[in-house]
């Protein structure tokens, strides 16, 4: 396998985090990667003895960075504090400048709390924003996706009540020029089809249930087709998520819970966040930290993690070939 560096970034160390990475290096193809840790080498080295111990994991050698030096213990998972909010955006922090200066290919991310994130120093609201602000990438896109579904949001975390407020024209036509962009060169799709929801009920009714259709979408939906992209809509979500979503290679959501509701239904196991429009490549888990089986083995499950690692490996592969 082609020596490519993917580096996981453990993101909160209190979380889940720790114990999906041990599970995920279990499997031949995610060893024959060799992921590159930046986390706390201290708190994983220990916790992977005591998993051998219990005759849970079978022992092999890690590839931890530890920059930080925290030594978190295996008493603090499920238990955030500070430092361990701190050391989250540290992780990420060093990853992105080591990927900004290509000495790593690709950035996988375990969860973070963003709550957390914000109380150890760092002020943003997760991962995307955070690769945003720090790769100077003004239009950056969450997507989230499985083998059934792939969701690209116009909007990430923002309130409910003030999503109307930053939807315009212009910004819809460049979160859709980004995707599809994206798409031709991350999934090698030659003309993707693109299918977008519009942001009130029954997708304004023209009018009748909302005016951001008919102001908004609509007239960047005509621009963009005579520009040549593939792109259909403004539809309802509620129907959309029936079966016409089938139709469409990605599908770009209004808000969060829109489009992340259905995904999660479909992948939540198995999903994939990447995020679109930004220099470097990074992918992550699309689940939380889950403290309340931090330092649980059984329940704590590795297949997103798994996902977003090949993914990573493989969009790395791409852009040697381009």
């Amino acid at each position: 396998m082609d020596n490519k560096k993917i580096v996981i970034t453990a993101g909160e160390m209190s979380g889940v985090s720790a114990i999906i990475i041990l599970k995920a290096l279990q499997f031949p193809e995610i060893r024959e990667i060799s992921p590159i840790i930046y986390g706390d080498k201290y708190l994983i080295n220990n916790l992977q003895e005591k998993l051998v111990k219990l005759d849970k994991i079978d022992y092999h050698k890690l590839n931890i960075v530890d920059k930080l030096n925290a030594k978190f213990e295996i008493s603090q998972l499920g238990k955030p504090s500070d430092e361990t909010g701190y050391a989250a955006g540290f992780y990420f922090e060093s990853a992105i400048k080591d990927a900004l200066e290509n000495k790593i290919d690709a950035i996988v991310t375990a969860p973070l709390d963003k709550d957390n994130l914000q109380k150890g120093g760092y002020r943003f609201t997760g991962h995307t924003t955070m690769v945003k602000k720090l790769t100077n990438s003004n239009d950056a896109v969450m997507m989230l996706y499985g083998k059934h579904l792939k969701v690209a949001l116009l909007t990430i975390h923002n309130p409910i009540n003030g999503v109307s407020s930053i939807i315009n024209k212009e910004k819809i036509k460049k979160i859709v020029k980004i995707v599809n962009f994206e798409f031709k060169n991350k999934f090698k799709i030659e003309n993707p089809k693109i299918g977008i929801l519009g942001l009130n009920p029954h997708a304004g009714e023209n009018g009748k249930l909302g005016t951001e259709e008919l102001e908004h979408y609509i007239p960047a939906i005509n621009e963009l087709k005579k520009e040549g992209i593939n792109i259909e809509g403004p539809y309802p979500a509620d129907t959309y998520f029936h079966a016409i979503y089938k139709k469409y290679d990605v599908t770009i959501a209004s808000y969060h819970d829109q489009g992340l509701i259905p995904l999660k239904m479909l992948h939540f196991d198995d999903g994939v966040n990447i995020t679109l429009g930004i220099p470097i490549i990074r992918t992550s888990v699309d689940h939380g930290t889950a403290y309340d089986i931090a330092n649980n083995f059984e329940k704590a499950s590795e297949k997103s993690l798994i996902s977003a690692i090949k993914e990573a490996y493989r969009i790395a592969m791409l852009r040697e070939v381009n």
